[in-house]
């Protein structure tokens, strides 16, 4: 069992080929156990402040108390910049099905604080969630590794990683009620400002391909994760933005190697 101190690069997946699965999660197919991607964490708002049921992010648990997401789904909005409160945002884990309050590995957990990164690109866009209780880790639940540190073993352009998330299924929705999974492929900088001139250096890009492989709308925030070699998994990059569910399209991530320090000791 996982400790504060440890992640799991989760051994549980003894025979784990990426080609066993589907390709995208926009129009991909349900992941059968949350044990699958155990640090996946579902960010949902008090109604009262945030009537819109339709709109949620996804979160990596890196910690008995610490969620990593995107800045942008800790704000109501980018033009203002208008933050959420701690009693406005919910996390949930243990999540393989988001309609059904009855899941026996679901837990939900209220916010001590939100930390943001005060100076906000496409690589920037990174908040740290602190909860008022640890989080009970078992085999469902439990946290991705860091990268060792900052600028540390970068996937190298035609890695394969995983994206995973509760996101729209298709370029116009909807999201998904079970969390869906997909292959991607990273591609260099280069070759994603050619497509988003707009990206800040250090970003972290994968290419859609020919079927549409990607993140959609309310994947924002969960994890980029990538497989080393001795099977550990790594989150490498936080879902931002991007094509949803395009063919030869792109999405990007802040990569999280070059936000480490940050994201170790976060502060406001």
């Amino acid at each position: 069992m996982a400790d504060s101190n440890s992640c799991q690069g989760t051994t549980l997946i003894t025979s784990f080929s990426y080609h066993n699965l589907t390709k995208r999660v926009s129009g991909g197919s349900d992941i059968q156990e949350i044990k699958l991607w155990p640090w996946q964490a579902l960010i949902t708002y008090n109604p009262s402040v945030w009537p819109y049921s339709d709109s949620f992010c996804g979160g990596i648990i890196i910690g008995k108390t610490k969620v990593l997401t995107a800045y942008h789904c800790t704000i109501k909005s980018l033009q203002t910049h208008e933050v959420f409160q701690n009693e406005d945002v919910i996390i949930t884990v243990g999540v393989l099905n988001k309609t059904s309050a009855y899941e026996s590995t679901r837990a939900v957990y209220s916010v001590k604080a939100i930390y943001r990164l005060s100076v906000i690109s496409t690589n920037r866009d990174v908040s740290i969630i602190e909860l008022t209780e640890e989080i009970n880790f078992t085999e469902h639940v439990r946290p991705i590794c860091l990268p060792m540190k900052s600028h540390d073993s970068h996937p190298t352009p035609g890695t394969e990683c995983i994206v995973s998330g509760y996101g729209w299924t298709s370029s116009s929705g909807p999201s998904a009620n079970i969390l869906r999974q997909g292959t991607v492929q990273i591609v260099s900088w280069d070759e994603c400002r050619n497509h988003f001139t707009f990206i800040s250096s250090d970003t972290m890009c994968t290419s859609s391909g020919e079927e549409g492989i990607g993140s959609c709308p309310n994947d924002s925030g969960g994890p980029l994760a990538c497989r080393r070699n001795n099977g550990q998994w790594v989150v490498f990059g936080i879902v931002g933005g991007g094509n949803c569910a395009m063919t030869n399209g792109y999405n990007y991530y802040s990569n999280v190697s070059s936000n480490l320090a940050w994201i170790k000791f976060p502060s406001n």
